[in-house]
């Protein structure tokens, strides 16, 4: 139920790799009231409701697929009630949590510019900045000890950024340089489970391969094929996860501008 809609009609999308598809459409009834319904199971990943002006608000879907939700037209997010799905519940309130937390963080930039631009330091503001992000972190982490398993804890950890250590010091005492460069590169997909078809139907899965490869991997064919064959190798146990990454790796080099 969307308050403030009603007599049109709003459609179900999905993502999937770096595109956003029609599923089905539904009329809004007089009183704002909208049902989706089929006979057989949605692929899990985030779903769209998407408004007439092509706004929209995301639906998490996964194996129980039977709840309802409600919200106002105006603000969604912070409006939204759901009701038999506590994994849509858990996920819009880490919505509300980093909206909040987003605002806070905007105002501490606008806040650091103004010191810098008075020629203060900004150094107390750098650490409330700080930690603002360990907030996030930590809200993200607990969920997924708490919560293992779970659609929204995967999607937590394929977000994750790998957390590089200190560089050694090598013989001569100078560190090694290209040291975080190559952990950074052999733990990127650590917490990425890359036949997780869910993540393929959320706007993760296709910008961590694509950048990976466009910043990770040297453009050569001898750097490029042993990586394919292991993103293929790990996307193969799933028939959708590996039949995108052979479609995306296939058509990226087919077109590549670089011989």
């Amino acid at each position: 139920k969307v308050n403030g809609l009603k007599d049109t009609l709003c459609y179900l999308a999905n993502y999937y790799g770096d595109k956003q598809y029609i599923k089905d459409s539904a009329r809004v009834n007089s009183t704002g009231n909208i049902t989706f319904k089929g006979v057989e199971s949605l692929p899990g990943g985030i779903y769209l409701f998407v408004f007439p002006n092509k706004t929209y608000f995301e639906i998490m879907v996964d194996k129980f697929q039977s709840f309802s939700m409600e919200c106002d037209q105006s603000d969604a997010i912070n409006t939204m009630k759901i009701n038999g799905s506590q994994e849509n519940s858990d996920f819009y309130n880490y919505l509300q949590f980093i909206q909040k937390k987003s605002i806070d963080m905007e105002s501490l930039k606008a806040e650091k510019s103004r010191i810098l631009a008075e020629g203060k330091s900004a150094e107390s503001i750098l650490a409330k900045m700080k930690a603002v992000d360990t907030e996030v972190v930590t809200f993200k982490n607990n969920y997924i000890a708490n919560h293992p398993g779970s659609f929204l804890a995967a999607i937590f950890n394929a977000s994750k950024e790998t957390e590089i250590p200190d560089a050694p010091l090598l013989p001569n005492g100078a560190k090694d340089s290209l040291f975080q460069f190559n952990y950074y590169k052999s733990h990127y997909f650590d917490n990425f489970d890359l036949s997780d078809e869910r993540i393929l139907r959320t706007p993760i899965y296709h910008n961590k391969v694509a950048n990976y490869f466009k910043n990770l991997v040297l453009q050569i064919p001898d750097s490029l094929i042993p990586e394919c064959d292991m993103v293929v190798g790990k996307a193969k146990k799933n028939k959708e996860t590996f039949k995108y990454m052979v479609w995306y790796l296939t058509n990226t080099y087919e077109t590549s501008q670089i011989m």
